[in-house]
């Protein structure tokens, strides 16, 4: 049986990285009086616009704002190398964020004991049975603890320091038992690492919002997640797929669940479709309240259903095999300081 854990930015913000996009733009800013290549930069323009007249929630989400600023460009070729030049200025934003990881001491084993068990402890006894009823299916199996990461720094790769595959003496729900083990895997980096083939984009053409330029390739070249994936030549989607059909359990960590990454959660949509396996979301929110965390729940079960272009009958299937946990911060830093 494998367990996929998909990690976001979440995972990075609870381990005081500041690495959020409204942090990079404050970066850019500062920056500005120091870099002439800024004045230069119609991205940056557009941001520091959008940042004089207080309209920074148009870029509450970078990759969307990316593929509507098409519609503020006439050159495909300018576009092209102030996206470069603003990724080049990410990597090193983000470079220093992640310099702040030396002085966490992470002890990857003991960390992982702690966690791994809190995977089967829902807060919802309905959830929890959920759960415990697909672990049983699955009893006489190794469990596989496979972590992927949406991010580029080394957090994830920091708390699964482990060799290829190594043996941990954990379990879930009191699973795997007998003479079965649980197995840790490598980290897999969908998206590139800090400084080898980092990929920022959107997710289909549609959301390429100047009409002259999404039907055309270099655009999509440019912009296009599985394009640029492919650019790599890392058959990174490729793994990703593979990763995704052979898991049981797919847990999402710090991920927002939005419109920029609906190849991943198509991919996931399907694999849940063909039955044994279910979805376990980690959302945070700061309300405790008995019904903000329901809505939170159905927030983010629409959100999956949305962007996994889920149909009526689909949203009928997967209505049980998904479930929301709020407020339960297992990867948090705590755990990695006791």
């Amino acid at each position: 049986m494998q367990a996929s854990i998909l990690f976001g930015n979440g995972l990075d913000l609870g381990y005081g990285l500041k690495t959020s996009y409204s942090n990079f733009y404050d970066y850019l800013i500062h920056l500005e009086d120091q870099d002439e290549k800024l004045g230069k930069n119609l991205i940056f323009q557009k941001l520091k616009e959008d940042y004089d007249t207080d309209r920074l929630e148009y870029w509450k989400d970078y990759e969307v704002k990316l593929g509507a600023l098409t519609q503020d460009f006439d050159d495909i070729e300018k576009f092209d190398e102030d996206k470069m030049e603003i990724d080049l200025y990410l990597e090193k934003f983000l470079s220093d964020e992640n310099s702040k990881l030396n002085s966490i001491d992470i002890k990857s084993k003991d960390l992982l004991m702690k966690i791994i068990p809190l995977i089967g402890q829902c807060q919802r006894v309905d959830d929890k049975d959920e759960l415990k009823k697909l672990f049983d299916n699955h009893k006489s199996e190794h469990i596989h603890i496979m972590p992927i990461s949406f991010n580029y720094t080394e957090t994830v790769q920091k708390i699964f320091n482990v060799k290829e595959t190594e043996i941990i003496n954990a379990s879930i729900l009191n699973k795997p038992g007998g003479s079965y083990n649980m197995y840790l895997n490598k980290p897999f980096y969908l998206h590139g690492t800090l400084g080898d083939d980092m990929v920022i984009g959107i997710n289909d053409a549609n959301q390429i919002l100047n009409p002259q330029w999404s039907e055309n390739e270099e655009a999509c070249d440019i912009l296009l997640k599985p394009r640029l994936l492919s650019q790599s030549g890392q058959q990174h989607m490729k793994r990703y797929k593979e990763i995704i059909n052979s898991s049981s359990l797919i847990c999402c960590y710090g991920l927002s669940i939005g419109e920029t990454d609906k190849e991943y959660w198509i991919e996931i949509k399907q694999r849940l479709l063909k039955g044994d396996c279910l979805l376990l979301i980690y959302v945070h929110d700061n309300s405790l309240s008995f019904r903000s965390k329901t809505k939170l729940r159905d927030k983010y079960k629409e959100s999956f259903y949305i962007n996994s272009e889920c149909t009526d009958e689909e949203r009928e299937l997967l209505k049980n095999k998904i479930i929301i946990e709020v407020n339960h911060d297992i990867f948090s830093i705590e755990y990695a300081n006791l």
